[in-house]
């Protein structure tokens, strides 16, 4: 666990240009009177955190984009209508957040990179999720947004929603190989005749990467209806060993196109022949990625960022020492926080906690709704003074979706995004 903030120079460097709101340091009594003592439920008059006056400056922080090997290590043979599903998605939502970011979304939208190989028809997006794989661009979402890599994060979230979205493409769900060496199946098309209906009703309430297994179940079930109406031969044949539904068929045996001699008779034709098939799929892929796009956002956490003691990490009893630390969130307007003491490990009581506002996000480069907290300690915790000792100082967020600040972050590479500091009492 890092709670030493030793600084490391490169990622100082990326925090030079933070330039966000910060409450002026003005004495304990004036902070009371002037936001109403939000701390009182501490019991420790020498702390407070107030809601912020209205900001007046943008919001800037360079962020530390990570290098991704993987992406475009294969071409994106259906990017497009990956990019048209997304960009639909996208319409349909509305907020500063997905303002900013859309664009990364729709990007990761179009990559193929979220493929364990070009072979494969799903990948694992849980493990995308979590950073936990090789396969989409490198760290995955979180572990690159709890390290303020937010462009790479929300680039990962679009890799995710274009593995939902195969969910709905017939071949995929029925494992059938197709590509540019193997069959340019034209259902991944896109014809500027093509409409895509967002259907109402996307709540995101399941995590973000538990819609592609729902998604591939309502895919296979419709297999067996779509038939060439002339012949009643099915378009898409699942395997006869196919795996029990539930189970991700993209891992399990192949199957192969239907009709005459594994004729695609649906390629061929699919203008006159079934053209609400396609129409129905690129709905039902508009909606589930609409329900990632949200799910993600209800999902990620608040961070702290460049926790500190300003005049180093000694507190005299009966004197002020000043405190300050940076609060980030995805979409929320409002965080909660609350400032623990422990010792030894133990749990000692409450520096403070409050409300704090949060200024909405302006550029691309500060996607987050933002706060820079100045406050100060005199050594107390419960309104009690701590006798003398080291202690570690603790900062915990909670959104207004109800995600904290998770524990992690303390164990990462870097020191910037930690919650906790050491701090000794004299």
């Amino acid at each position: 666990m890092s709670i030493n903030h030793s600084r490391k120079p490169a990622i100082a460097v990326f925090f030079a240009l933070l330039l966000l709101p910060s409450v002026l340091s003005v004495p304990a009594s004036a902070q009371l009177s002037a936001y109403g003592g939000l701390n009182t439920a501490a019991g420790n008059q020498g702390v407070t955190m107030p809601v912020p006056p209205a900001p007046s400056a943008e919001n800037a922080i360079q962020e530390s984009e990570l290098m991704n090997p993987d992406q475009g290590k294969w071409p994106s043979l259906f990017g497009g209508v990956h990019k048209k599903i997304s960009k639909a998605a996208m319409a349909a939502l509305n907020s500063p957040e997905f303002a900013l970011r859309k664009d990364a979304i729709i990007s990761g939208s179009s990559s193929e990179s979220g493929h364990p190989s070009m072979s494969a028809n799903g990948g694992d997006v849980t493990s995308i999720w979590y950073g936990t794989s090789k396969a989409g661009i490198r760290g995955g979402v979180i572990k690159n947004y709890e390290r303020f890599n937010s462009s790479t994060a929300y680039e990962n979230i679009g890799v995710i929603c274009h593995l939902t979205q195969d969910m709905a493409v017939p071949t995929h769900v029925a494992n059938i190989p197709h590509g540019l060496f193997v069959h340019n199946d034209t259902f991944e098309g896109w014809n500027s005749d093509d409409e895509i209906t967002v259907p109402a009703g996307a709540d995101g309430a399941l995590p973000p990467f538990s819609y592609y297994q729902p998604l591939q179940n309502e895919t296979r079930l419709k297999l067996q209806k779509w038939v060439n109406p002339a012949t009643g031969a099915p378009y898409w044949l699942e395997p006869a060993n196919r795996l029990p539904m539930g189970q991700d068929t993209t891992r399990g045996p192949k199957g192969q196109y239907g009709g005459a001699g594994g004729e695609d008779l649906f390629a061929k034709d699919k203008v006159t022949l079934s053209p609400e098939i396609h129409r129905e799929q690129l709905a039902a892929a508009a909606l589930a990625t609409v329900n990632i796009v949200k799910a993600a956002s209800r999902m990620l956490p608040p961070l702290v960022y460049d926790l500190k003691m300003e005049d180093g990490d000694t507190v005299k009893q009966g004197r002020t020492a000043p405190l300050s630390f940076g609060a980030l969130d995805n979409n929320s307007r409002r965080v909660s926080c609350v400032i623990n003491i422990y010792s030894g490990g133990a749990f000692v009581g409450e520096m403070g906690r409050g409300a704090l506002g949060m200024v909405e996000p302006k550029s691309w480069r500060m996607p987050f709704f933002s706060n820079r907290v100045g406050t100060e300690w005199t050594g107390m915790a419960d309104g009690k003074t701590l006798p003398p000792g080291e202690y570690t100082l603790e900062v915990k967020l909670t959104d207004e979706d109800g995600n904290v600040t998770p524990e992690e972050v303390n164990q990462d590479d870097i020191t910037e995004n930690d919650t906790r500091i050491k701090v000794t009492v004299e």
